[in-house]
């Protein structure tokens, strides 16, 4: 019951053990099994310190959107932040560019998105920024290509 209450599901897979594709097998199907497989899922590959950098080119590639890790090793944790903040709150990366006149829009995005740079330019503010799928409608004339 817990599980299928779950906004997101952190599946964490030993890569050191050369049955790790098996086991995802099986977490799949118990999910599927009791209604859960549509929760948004993050796979985490852990253990990348035992194992050979041939088999982690392989899982990146079988597995994409997996995040390789050595839980030993704090950089290599850090990479799940922005991984957990995309999945959870399925935040996107931007880039906005705003006319001076709209500087109540840029204070709104500084209480709702995450700005990691900003230039005020000759005609307006250009603002890279994470931002939420559900306010990406406050940004949505003014996105950069």
């Amino acid at each position: 019951m817990e599980v299928r209450d779950a906004d997101l599901l952190l599946h964490v897979v030993d890569i050191s053990d050369e049955r790790f594709g098996y086991y995802i097998e099986q977490v799949n199907s118990v999910l599927a099994s009791i209604g859960a497989q549509d929760i948004p899922q993050l796979l985490i590959m852990n253990k990348t310190d035992l194992v050979d950098d041939t088999i982690c080119l392989f899982v990146q590639r079988r597995y994409p959107e997996a995040v390789l890790i050595s839980a030993l090793n704090i950089e290599q944790v850090d990479k799940l932040l922005p991984k957990l903040e995309q999945k959870l709150f399925q935040n996107r990366l931007c880039k906005v560019f705003l006319p001076f006149d709209k500087g109540s829009l840029a204070s709104l995005l500084y209480r709702i998105a995450n700005i990691q740079k900003e230039e005020y330019q000759a005609d307006g503010i250009y603002l890279e920024l994470e931002i939420s799928e559900d306010d990406l409608h406050h940004v949505q004339d003014y996105l950069l290509t």
